[in-house]
């Protein structure tokens, strides 16, 4: 680089903002390969873990109480429904081949025996 002033008055901003990045690369990398941080991280880990378990168990509970069904529950029952409409799918597939000497066009109309009412005189 060159020792004369720069013509982009953004220069001195953009070299500051550089160098803080830098500085805050180090230090980051410093502390996260310290074996305090990840002590730390894998008990905030550990902590959360138990915080869900304990949230799931009693909306588990609060669900059952309501009589109403869980997440589990809708997902068993989502899964069964999945399987009987493509077993369904599979019998309408398999229904034009086994019928198709008697299909519903080749069915004859019933025939007309009724007649229209008359229309009153005026």
């Amino acid at each position: 680089m060159s020792d004369k002033p720069s013509k982009d008055p953004m220069e001195m901003f953009r070299r500051m903002v550089s160098q803080w990045e830098t500085m805050a690369n180090e230090f980051g990398s410093k502390i996260a390969g310290s074996s305090e941080f990840a002590r730390a991280m894998q008990g905030s880990t550990a902590m959360t873990l138990k915080i869900q378990k304990a949230t799931q168990d009693a909306m588990a509970k609060a669900l059952a109480a309501a009589n109403m069904p869980s997440k589990v529950e809708v997902e068993t029952l989502g899964e069964r429904l999945s399987a009987i409409e493509a077993q369904l799918a599979r019998i309408e597939a398999a229904l034009p081949k086994a019928g198709s000497t008697t299909s519903a066009a080749a069915k004859p109309k019933p025939r007309r025996t009724r007649k229209p009412a008359a229309k009153p005189a005026k």
